[in-house]
């Protein structure tokens, strides 16, 4: 099997195993998040450990298309730690620690989980639980996220925050904002020109045990 069949059925596992981490919609929500025109929503699928190090998959299920995009362990240990308790907040029984894929297609895939140890002492804040706490106190709130461009391989990202009735929006990177929006619960907007330029596409189901045929 290719590099490329590899690479994509590692995500393909963790996007199927974990689901779609996305907000829940309303009449009110989509009045308030507007999409922006040239950019698509997209959820984060999971984090997973690739050939290539950490990535962050962000889906558009209804182009069926992902989008990887390689991020540091610290950003990859906080984009799990969020997806992992915004779960725990639906269901009771979630447990802390790292949420794991459904052991059979884990294993049977090869896809590694980024580890999140245990604190070995006080639990302090991580940086985007700090910036969260900032902004709040500070009287705003983290409005939306986008991924604006791919240049050479790099994502830019853009976070946009409302204070006193104001957007105001702020250069960041993809990794931190993915973290943001994730920890925040607001969309996560992708410019159309990227997800052409970078998207993958998503097979309807995971494959069966021993199927190395993958669409690239």
């Amino acid at each position: 099997m290719s590099r490329r069949a590899v690479w994509l059925l590692l995500l393909t596992a963790v996007i199927w195993s974990s689901g779609c981490s996305r907000p829940r919609r309303s009449v009110a929500r989509e009045a308030i998040f507007s999409r922006p025109k040239g950019f698509v929503e997209v959820s984060v699928g999971g984090v997973a450990v690739t050939p290539g190090g950490n990535a962050v998959l962000l889906v558009d299920m209804a182009r069926r298309k992902m989008v990887p995009i390689l991020i540091g362990d610290s950003e990859a240990m906080s984009i799990q730690r969020r997806l992992e308790q915004r779960q725990a907040g639906k269901n009771s029984e979630a447990r802390r620690g790292l949420a794991k894929p459904n052991p059979s297609w884990f294993e049977r895939s090869g896809v590694e989980s980024s580890p999140t140890p245990p604190p070995s002492g006080p639990v302090r804040p991580l940086t985007h639980d700090l910036l969260d706490s900032m902004v709040t106190r500070l009287g705003g709130q983290i409005h939306s996220v986008r991924v604006e461009r791919l240049d050479h391989g790099v994502f830019y990202g853009i976070v946009v925050l409302k204070t006193r009735g104001t957007l105001v929006e702020f250069d960041a990177r993809s990794s931190d904002a993915v973290a943001l929006a994730v920890g925040n619960g607001v969309p996560i907007f992708m410019a159309q020109s990227v997800l052409d330029q970078a998207g993958m596409g998503l097979p309807e189901s995971p494959p069966s045990p021993g199927e190395e045929s993958v669409a690239l």
